[in-house]
């Protein structure tokens, strides 16, 4: 658990960028996918591991919503 904090920290400037920009609509997409994901992740996951299913699905979500958000915003603005 003490890695997901970091993993918001490295996407936050991404996804200010984004705002600040007028591409808030893609951000909300991936947020709203991010909550699906992690909600499913939680619901399969949590019988079988228990409190460790929910850190795994924390983690994942963190993780790709990290990734995507990253990605979004180099497509908008790190164009070579």
């Amino acid at each position: 658990m003490a890695f997901i904090p970091v993993i918001v920290c490295v996407n936050i400037p991404f996804y200010q960028l984004l705002l600040i920009s007028d591409h808030g609509k893609s951000s909300t997409k991936i947020l709203s996918w991010g909550a699906l994901v992690c909600i499913l992740l939680n619901v399969l996951l949590i019988p079988y591991f228990s409190v460790l299913g929910t850190a795994l699905a924390l983690l994942v979500t963190e993780s790709m919503i990290s990734v995507l958000v990253i990605l979004k915003a180099k497509k908008y603005f790190f164009r070579r």
